[in-house]
C-alpha cells in the first residue's frame, strides 16, 4: 500500500486535495479488522510510503500509528456502525494525522537549520616551545 500511495496519490487529486491512501487502508483495516492488524498495517505501510517521499524518517508510521489507535478506541467507545463509522473516523484522523506530520516536519526543519559548530568550543592546550 505504501508503494501505491507514493506513485499513485501525487497524480491524483479530488477538488484540490490529494488523497492519503495509506490512511484510508489503516481506518478501513483497524475498523474492520481490529486493533492488532490496523497497527500492522500502519507500521509495514507506513514505513514503506515514508522510505518513498520526502517526509522525515518515521513520521508517517508514527502518524499512520496515532491513527489506528485512535480508529480502534473509537470503535470500542462509539460501535462499529458499517458505513458511518470507517468515513467519520477517516476524516478526524486525516487532520489528525496532518496536524503531526505537519508539527514533525517544522520541528525537523528547525532542528536542521540550526548551526552546530564543527569543532569544541574548548580551547586548545598551546605547545610548548
Amino acid at each position: 500500500m505504501g508503494i501505491v500511495h507514493a506513485a499513485i496519490a501525487p497524480v491524483i487529486v479530488v477538488g484540490g486535495v490529494k488523497p492519503n491512501l495509506v490512511l484510508v487502508a489503516v481506518v478501513l483495516v483497524t475498523a474492520f479488522g481490529g486493533f492488532l492488524p490496523g497497527i500492522t498495517w500502519a507500521f509495514v505501510a507506513g514505513l514503506t510510503a515514508n522510505l518513498l517521499v520526502g517526509e522525515p524518517l518515521g513520521s508517517i508510521p508514527l502518524a499512520m500509528l496515532v491513527v489506528a489507535a485512535m480508529t480502534a478506541g473509537g470503535a470500542r467507545v462509539i460501535g462499529r456502525v458499517p458505513l458511518v463509522y470507517p468515513v467519520l473516523a477517516a476524516f478526524v484522523g486525516s487532520m489528525v494525522a496532518d496536524l503531526l506530520l505537519i508539527g514533525l516536519a517544522s520541528s525537523s526543519a528547525m532542528r536542521s537549520s540550526q548551526s552546530f559548530p564543527a569543532t569544541s568550543s574548548s580551547p586548545r592546550p598551546s605547545s610548548m616551545p
